[in-house]
């Protein structure tokens, strides 16, 4: 079950396991279930929908089929379906040991450097590491029975669940289940405390009609909760942006009234001028709210990406929230989700989309056959100074952006998961490697950092997926560099982080306080770091390789 160990520390050998060939099998038990459901990879809805097209390719007429037939054929779909989910998540579990194996594995090299040549490292060290690397293995061992009972003879409650938060089964899939496992649906509505695969399998367990009275009864709850379908969240949010508009308008007109009728005196032309603030302040709120509407519509002529847009979440109050992505994450092959760092509010959704956009049409220039979606993501309470030295504000933000990246796991609607691909700029690289090492964990296959200060890790193996799936980037005039090395660890991409580091375009010299206008031209169509960032978001390898800065 092992291989012969090389290991310096004196480990056992790795778990012999190909992932890639675990994955190859699990596309393939995948691949057979859409087959037998007579499903195309554009859907995945009911399989009872598809007893004609099975009864045309295996002329065994299910329509008609007795009961047992009928208990028989979904029996196979349900085998089918948490099968491939089973070896997703065995292939994921080996990773992640390899991942904290290597980790200690370098600790070790780095203490054993760090000592004198005529003598060993300390014992003390030395056990610590192969006590933490035994904790892992037993873990492991642990996942291997799991996955090994769940193939032989079902999965059980607990399986089902880490198979839906990883993004294995989609809520549709799991409530092929519903009847044996009635404890996996919350009792009454969900709330954002629920898990998003739970939140999922609650939705796709209604009948349109009972979705339908969700919708017109808990619209304020569901337009923004984490495993509710893309498509539905979209529909709410924009109704909710064309009361916002009407609400802002309606407050514009009667605070010009106030005035109108507010007779003239030295204390009434104070009221004046603090009224007349407040109407430009909504004005430009107004304003924000007209151009996301605008820009929500069928992309004009000239476009660069020409996909449908989804407005995931809006929410106006303080700092506020605004999710927009471009091309639909639940049908999507490839996703990615830009973080946006300093100073991001809602209202700077209408200059942060173009970023999206370029992402989204980058990674499609790579894999035009391919669907991709790429998100805008304002979904945290950023900060608006240089108080982002403190780190408060990522740690606060972790289980909003772990509930959203497990949200889109759980909607997903093919049969094999996305790519997922999450991106940090500034500040929000930060966001992502506190979300990557707290207890709620990050759901991604690949982390970008883009212009970063630090992502709060002295290392990227401790950032819980494979060092090779860790990206960064830094413009030669992006002077973020003043804030590297200080309050969120070192330079993510500087050699002793190893993490892959790509190239950007030197950038503009110079101009905006406080890092620069190279600070904030990674985006920019043609510049190097863009184009790379989409064959990372693509999951394909540049035809020369990465380019070092």
């Amino acid at each position: 079950m092992t291989t012969d160990s090389d290991s310096g520390i004196g480990l056992p050998g790795d778990i012999d396991a190909d992932v890639e060939a675990i994955r190859t099998g699990a596309d393939e038990l995948e691949q057979l279930r859409l087959t037998l459901t007579g499903q195309t990879e554009e859907t995945d809805t009911q399989f009872r929908s598809a007893a004609g097209e099975f009864t045309d390719l295996l002329a065994w007429d299910i329509g008609a089929a007795a009961a047992d037939e009928l208990i028989l054929w979904e029996d196979t779909v349900q085998a089918l379906a948490y099968g491939a989910a089973t070896l997703r998540q065995w292939a994921q579990d080996v990773e992640k040991y390899r991942s904290e194996r290597a980790s200690i594995e370098r600790r070790y090299d780095e203490a054993r450097a760090m000592t004198p040549a005529h003598k060993t490292v300390p014992m003390g060290t030395t056990n610590q590491l192969r006590e933490e690397h035994q904790g892992h293995w037993n873990t492991l061992m642990e996942q291997a029975v799991e996955a090994r009972e769940s193939l032989s003879n079902g999965p059980s409650a607990d399986a089902l669940a880490r198979m839906a938060s990883s993004g294995f089964l989609t809520g549709t899939q799991l409530s092929y289940f519903g009847d044996s496992y009635p404890g996996m649906l919350p009792d009454g509505l969900p709330d954002q405390a629920d898990d998003p695969a739970t939140v999922n399998t609650w939705w796709n367990s209604m009948t349109e009609e009972e979705q339908e009275e969700m919708l017109a009864a808990h619209p304020e709850l569901l337009r923004s909760l984490d495993g509710i379908p893309s498509a539905v969240r979209d529909q709410l949010n924009r109704d909710h942006l064309d009361d916002e508009i009407e609400r802002m308008e309606e407050e514009i007109a009667a605070l010009e009234q106030e005035n109108e009728d507010r007779p003239s005196s030295p204390g009434a032309r104070i009221s004046t001028g603090a009224t007349n603030f407040e109407i430009e302040e909504l004005n430009e709120d107004l304003g924000v709210l007209r151009e996301l509407k605008s820009g929500l519509q069928a992309p004009p002529e000239g476009s660069l990406y020409h996909e449908e847009k989804f407005l995931l979440a809006l929410d106006t109050e303080g700092q506020g929230r605004a999710i927009v992505a471009h091309g639909n994450p639940d049908t999507a092959d490839n996703v990615a989700t830009h973080v946006p760092g300093t100073t991001a509010t809602w209202q700077k959704i209408d200059e942060q989309m173009p970023r999206g956009e370029q992402l989204a049409q980058n990674a499609s220039d790579v894999d035009d056959d391919a669907d991709t979606s790429a998100i805008t993501w304002i979904g945290y309470d950023a900060p608006q100074s240089l108080g982002a030295a403190s780190s408060h504000h990522a740690t606060n933000a972790a289980e909003e952006l772990s509930g959203f990246q497990e949200g889109l796991r759980a909607t997903h609607q093919k049969g094999s998961p996305s790519h997922n691909t999450v991106i940090g700029h500034s500040y929000g690289s930060t966001v992502i490697g506190h979300t990557a090492q707290s207890e709620h964990g990050l759901d991604a296959d690949n982390y970008v950092f883009v212009g970063s200060p630090g992502v709060g890790a002295s290392h990227s193996d401790k950032l819980g997926i494979p060092s090779e799936n860790i990206y960064a980037t830094q413009a030669e005039n992006d002077r973020i560099d003043r804030a590297t090395g200080k309050s969120h660890d070192i330079d993510p991409t500087s050699e002793e982080f190893g993490a892959t580091v790509f190239d950007a375009k030197s950038g503009t010299k110079g101009e905006s306080f406080p890092f620069g206008k190279a600070h904030s031209e990674y985006f920019k169509e043609g510049n190097h770091s863009v184009v790379n960032m989409g064959y990372i978001i693509a999951g394909v390898e540049p035809p020369e390789g990465w380019s070092a800065r």
